[in-house]
């Protein structure tokens, strides 16, 4: 599942810290793995398990107060993990990168949603790739 979010409020490092911690624990217990993009109080998560795990994360994540216009991109059956072994990876997107992801959101919510859901995941890769 990949989905994005606008923050509430300001996400300060000890606030995104405690949400990390939060999300590893919670995600290994629930055998799900994933990555975690953030910058200017947006997210971009890209989550990987059982439907049924993903369904309960993404309705916790959905009724969290820090999150507003959740929106799912895409959804469905991969034929492996993309992220195996993490229980979620974290990149924080530096200023100069910050285009580059208000781009990724546009295009994603204006064109993706539901219609092109795997082209979205490549593009994921593609924007992650470009920041290792």
């Amino acid at each position: 599942m990949l989905y994005i979010s606008a923050a509430t409020g300001w996400m300060d490092e000890a606030t995104l810290n405690d949400i990390l911690l939060a999300s590893r624990k919670n995600n290994q217990l629930s055998g799900l793995t994933g990555m975690l993009l953030y910058a200017h109080n947006n997210f971009v998560q890209l989550l990987e398990g059982e439907p049924a795990a993903l369904t309960a994360t993404y309705e916790k994540i959905r009724r969290d107060p820090r999150h507003a216009d959740v929106t799912i991109l895409a959804s469905g059956q991969l034929q492996h993990r993309l992220f195996p072994g993490w229980e979620m990876g974290y990149k924080a997107i530096a200023a100069e990168n910050k285009p580059a992801l208000d781009a990724f959101i546009g295009q994603a919510k204006a064109t993706f949603a539901e219609q092109h859901g795997e082209l979205a995941v490549q593009l994921l890769q593609a924007f992650l790739r470009k920041l290792t």
